[in-house]
């Protein structure tokens, strides 16, 4: 009788699922962030100096486009990424990079305090990856991404 309800309840019969009921390759512990259009950006950092802006959560896929209004994330890293965004690993925290998180697009904001984007591919002026970022209140949002490269020159200094 324990092995029937065991069944029924890994093929969707009684919801007996808790937090800690992990599958293969999936990281149960990140929320679902925005997606659609995105683009990156030249930025500067607080000290002036290049730095790089994903914002992944656009209204359209054109680089003058707002956020305002729909469910975003704003990255900023300030050490070790210039465009182009080259395939690798951009880990950031408070003093190399800052985040923001809208889930709702209704101008409350939730500050990141740590992350990581992962570039797998930049090409023909697309960058494609992942991002994930650490909330300060303690959840983590992540998500995939291919983003417009937006030539204009941020003017640091």
């Amino acid at each position: 009788m324990v092995l029937v309800y065991w069944l029924a309840a890994c093929v969707g019969g009684d919801d007996t699922s808790t937090d800690d009921d992990t599958s293969a390759g999936e990281d149960t512990g990140v929320l679902p962030g925005p997606d659609g259009p995105s683009r990156v950006q030249s930025d500067c950092a607080p000290d002036d100096g290049p730095a790089v802006r994903l914002i992944v959560g656009l209204d359209e896929a054109t680089c003058d486009s707002a956020f305002d209004g729909v469910p975003h994330v704003r990255i900023n890293l300030w050490v070790g990424a210039e465009l182009p965004l080259e395939p690798g690993t951009y880990p950031f925290e408070s003093g190399s990079g800052s985040a923001w998180y809208s889930p709702s697009g209704a101008g409350v904001e939730q500050y990141g305090t740590s992350g990581e984007v992962v570039v797998t591919s930049s090409t023909g002026g697309v960058v494609t990856g992942t991002y994930r970022v650490e909330l300060d209140s303690g959840a983590i949002v992540g998500g995939a991404f291919t983003a417009d490269v937006c030539p204009d020159p941020a003017m640091c200094g």
